[in-house]
Parts: C-alpha cells; sequence; structure tokens
C-alpha cells in the first residue's frame, strides 16, 4: 500500500522548514564501469561502488520576512555553506534520510494574482545519505 505524501517534512541545520508544497529527491545513483573486452559478446559493466546523492529539491510558499525557514538557506545558499538535511518520508516507520548538503539555487520567487507567493531551493548532498526508522 503506497503512503501519502502529506506529512513529510525537510529540516535544514537542525530547523523543520515550513511551507514546503513539493519535495523531490535526492535519488540515490551508483555508476557503471563498462568492462567490455574484446572476448566479449555482449556489453558488461560492474558497479563503481561510489553511489551518490543526486540534487533533491523543494517547493516551497515563500515568506520573504521568515527569518527562522527560509532566510537562513538563502543565507547557506550565498555562502556556500554545507549543512545537515533531514528528510522524514510521511511512513509507518517515518523513515529518515540525513545527510550533508549544500544549496545550489533558491530560485524562481514567483508572484501571481490571487496565488501565495512561491520559491524553488535546489540542494546538493555531498557523502553518503544515512537512512534510519524513527
Amino acid at each position: 500500500m503506497a503512503d501519502a505524501g502529506q506529512g513529510t517534512t525537510f529540516s535544514w541545520n537542525g530547523q523543520a522548514i515550513g511551507k514546503i508544497g513539493n519535495l523531490s529527491g535526492p535519488s540515490i545513483t551508483n555508476p557503471t564501469v563498462a568492462v567490455t573486452d574484446l572476448d566479449s559478446t555482449w556489453q558488461e559493466y560492474i558497479s563503481s561502488a561510489v553511489a551518490s546523492g543526486e540534487e533533491m529539491s523543494i517547493d516551497i510558499n515563500w515568506e520573504p520576512d521568515d527569518a527562522t525557514d527560509h532566510q537562513p538557506i538563502i543565507a547557506d545558499c550565498i555562502a556556500g555553506t554545507s549543512r545537515t538535511a533531514i528528510i522524514t518520508w510521511n511512513s509507518g516507520t517515518n523513515r529518515t534520510w540525513t545527510f550533508t548538503a549544500f544549496c545550489t539555487t533558491f530560485g524562481d520567487p514567483t508572484a501571481s494574482v490571487g496565488e501565495s507567493l512561491t520559491a524553488s531551493v535546489t540542494f546538493q548532498p555531498s557523502g553518503a545519505i544515512t537512512r534510519a526508522d524513527v
């Protein structure tokens, strides 16, 4: 049975980030190494054994005056500061993914008639993603 996305949380440097409308990623990849040789009749690959976390993003209902949630992320994005990020997935076990990341983009602040202010934030994990049940 699938779990609902509502209730999933994201924290940055120990601070729960509010007003998230969408969270995507990070993908975990394990690149391959080609090992095909002249005796091969098919292409052959092995695992590089170096997994990586790909970029993740959140879309927020942006509050420009919010000094606790959104302003620290903007400051860290400008400074290139890496922080601890934790995603708590809404599941029966509340599985967490914990990793170090830095903000690569605070972008697309959008203001539309009849809509809330929104922005997209992109993070790049660096190092291992630790998965655990809370």
